[in-house]
């Protein structure tokens, strides 16, 4: 789960979908916090109206990672040793 915060929010849009999400979406791509492969199954805002002006709202998504996403974090980057090393 993602919370992103200070998101572009239409003020007469209370779902978070369609164009909206596409907008969250390149948002998110541009401040890293997604990678292009990730997908977002879920997702809705978190605080019930926007607030100042451009109306800005804080969301909750949830994402998939794509096949090269999960390879890349799951992969080992070093060695943890465990046991008592002789001098």
């Amino acid at each position: 789960m993602l919370i992103v915060r200070d998101l572009p929010r239409p003020s007469n849009d209370p779902d978070l979908d369609g164009a909206t999400l596409d907008t969250v979406f390149d948002v998110c791509c541009q401040r890293q916090l997604l990678a292009a492969d990730e997908t977002v199954v879920k997702a809705g805002w978190l605080a019930p109206t926007g607030r100042g002006n451009p109306a800005a709202g804080t969301a909750r998504l949830t994402v998939q990672l794509g096949p090269v996403t999960l390879a890349g974090r799951t992969a080992p980057d070093g060695w943890l040793f465990f046991g008592w090393a002789s001098r």
